[in-house]
């Protein structure tokens, strides 16, 4: 993944671009779209329309929120806009299309740059479970022994099997020389475990590589 930067920074652009939009369509209906009004992404963004599509739900689950949730203050309106883009973007079904929110972006930006603070561990998400993909050579992680296949049930004892994939690599990264609890359910051993895992500062390899010798002493790359 990391040898694609170029792909990956010109995809997050692209999806950074149409979230903004999307956004800019959804604050318009917080200034002039009723709440009975039919109208479009299309129409928002363009002026144009293809499908008629009602924001009433969405206007009244934020309404309602405000309205009837136990602790209405500690609501933090950015971040409901954040999830609502997140949302929308996942709806479409891309694995590879995704919303990144000023934190996921800096993030997945650090990721890029090949450098970064954390335990060293590739995830994904597997049966709609957070999963290691693999390990770094050299890696915090590699050296507790997480495998690849475990699965990430519990960081820090906190359940996060519903959590995004975003959410439970920002929960396991953190600064050099702290520590995280990991707990991990490895399906080849029917068995949960827990690992005490002390963060680093993690380089990585754009592209790997070995050295290795021709019959006639003449040294290549591979």
């Amino acid at each position: 993944m990391i040898s694609n930067k170029k792909y990956f920074i010109t995809l997050a652009g692209a999806v950074i671009i149409v979230c903004a939009a999307f956004a800019g369509g959804i604050e318009l209906g917080y200034r002039g779209l009723s709440l009975t009004s039919k109208s479009t992404i299309q129409q928002i963004i363009k002026g144009n329309s293809t499908q008629a599509v009602s924001f009433q739900p969405l206007w009244t689950v934020l309404q309602d929120l405000q309205d009837n949730y136990i602790d209405a203050g500690s609501i933090n309106a950015q971040q409901e806009m954040y999830g609502a883009i997140k949302g929308a973007v996942a709806s479409v079904g891309d694995p590879y299309t995704v919303f990144f929110d000023p934190k996921a972006y800096k993030d997945f930006s650090t990721q890029l740059s090949g450098s970064f603070q954390g335990i060293g561990a590739q995830m994904a998400l597997k049966n709609n479970l957070p999963t290691i993909v693999s390990t770094l050579q050299g890696s915090p992680a590699k050296a507790a022994g997480l495998f690849s296949g475990d699965e990430v049930i519990k960081v820090n004892d906190s359940d996060v099997t519903t959590l995004s994939l975003d959410d439970v690599v920002s929960l396991i990264r953190g600064a050099a020389n702290t520590q995280v609890k990991i707990t991990i359910y490895r399906p080849s051993a029917n068995k949960q475990m827990d690992f005490n895992i002390t963060r680093a500062q993690i380089d990585v390899k754009s592209v790997a590589y070995s050295e290795k010798s021709f019959s006639n002493g003449k040294k290549y790359e591979e």
